[in-house]
């Protein structure tokens, strides 16, 4: 009888017959029973695994992804957990996951999917990309800039990874990161006009600060370590006049925070107190640009003119096409007589001016459509030294108008000018 079964079943039937119960006088008959029943079981489970193959993972994931674009998660559930017996994840088995984890709510769940996501996998920069969306949608903005720049570490063309960072930085008021995010736009491809708007724009500008106020209170309850929001949120509130609840958000920054220095330099002088507004700056770094900044509208102030030229030149040196630096400085020049060093500054910080009145007519929609405007915007970046937003410009009014010749001319000239590191 054993030779019609396969020759591991028959330690099974060894076992049998060696056990106490096998040994016990009248019972042998009944265990051979019990042992043949069971071996004919075996058998007709393998004959039943042979016949029905195990299912095919690749055929149980595709089931998966129809329910889930079906939107039947109970039956992406039912899928994958079956997916899961069959073999160990894979990365698109993790991305399904995740996609069903959010779509359900479970957020953290979601992104410990695709945070496994290996970064060499053809979805690693997705994956990246979808974990700082999550992140921004909860407020947690320092969580959600490492993830795009992740994201951006792996596949540095991805659009859509600068543009979740464009209102990242544009909502805390990072104008350096703001302006390098732009231009890494605006190599990949033609920036439309409110791209390029919002690029001049963002350099001097200061949000509507009840909402920036807002959408930064909600980062500092989901994080209360983040700086960034801390020091955006302080600038509103001050903008807003509460002095207090200002300075109550800077208290959790170090002393030795720089730009948590600057920041309550702004409230004290918003308040009209320049004795402390003085004490802060002195304890302060002196190569700082904020704050050099700072010290010259404080000596312009208290017509210490010596003292003013001295720190705009400092800050012009860092930022010498900072509008702020660049008329800090001329009407520093003037004011201890200089005429002469003062008059090419000034005139510098004229130009800006004009960008800033072209600024102000591209901000009425009607405006939008003056390929002429486009063009003279190119012109006054360029005048000021901002050369890759005017090169944005240019590309823009050319890709409107392809016979644009003072558009070509300004790119022209462009290509013949070193680019100057811009803040």
């Amino acid at each position: 009888m054993m030779g019609h079964f396969p020759a591991d079943h028959r330690p099974l039937l060894e076992y049998a017959a060696m056990s106490e119960v096998a040994a016990r006088p009248g019972r042998s008959g009944r265990l051979r029973l019990v042992a043949l029943g069971l071996l004919s079981a075996l058998a007709l489970g393998s004959l039943v695994a042979f016949v029905w193959p195990s299912p095919d993972p690749e055929a149980v994931w595709k089931q998966a992804r129809a329910a889930f674009e079906a939107r039947d998660f109970a039956r992406v559930e039912a899928e994958l957990a079956r997916l899961g017996r069959l073999r160990e994840p894979t990365s698109l088995d993790r991305m399904l996951h995740a996609q069903l984890a959010i779509a359900r709510g479970r957020v953290d769940e979601a992104i410990a999917d695709l945070d496994r996501i290996p970064d060499d996998h053809s979805m690693a920069s997705q994956a990246r990309l979808q974990i700082g969306q999550i992140e921004l949608r909860r407020s947690r903005f320092a969580a959600a800039e490492a993830a795009f720049l992740r994201a951006l570490a792996i596949e540095p063309k991805m659009v859509k990874a600068h543009r979740e960072l464009v209102y990242l930085y544009g909502t805390q008021l990072r104008r350096a990161e703001l302006h390098a995010t732009f231009q890494a736009l605006s190599e990949l491809s033609v920036l439309t006009f409110h791209d390029a708007f919002l690029w001049c724009l963002s350099r001097g500008v200061t949000w509507e600060p009840a909402e920036i106020a807002t959408t930064l209170a909600r980062c500092i309850e989901a994080d209360p370590n983040d700086r960034w929001a801390r020091l955006g949120r302080a600038d509103a509130l001050r903008d807003l006049g509460r002095f207090d609840e200002a300075e109550a958000v800077l208290s959790p920054l170090p002393k030795s925070d720089p730009d948590a220095r600057a920041a309550l330099v702004r409230i004290a002088l918003d308040q009209g107190d320049s004795a402390r507004a003085e004490a802060l700056l002195d304890a302060g770094p002196s190569d700082h640009l904020d704050l050099a900044l700072l010290r010259g509208r404080l000596a312009l102030v208290q017509n210490n003119a010596p003292e003013a030229v001295r720190q705009f030149r400092i800050a012009h040196d860092k930022a010498p096409n900072l509008r702020e630096s660049v008329l800090g400085l001329g009407q520093a020049l003037q004011a201890v007589g200089d005429q002469a060093a003062a008059t090419p500054i000034l005139e510098e910080a004229r130009k800006h001016e004009r960008l800033g009145g072209l600024v102000l007519r591209a901000s009425v929609e009607t405006n939008r459509s003056d390929l002429g405007l486009i063009s003279d915007l190119g012109d006054a970046c360029a005048a000021v030294g901002r050369f890759p937003e005017a090169s944005a410009w240019y590309y823009l009014a050319i890709s409107q108008d392809p016979f644009d010749t003072g558009a070509q001319w300004g790119l022209a000239r462009l290509k013949q000018v070193k680019v100057p590191e811009a803040r």
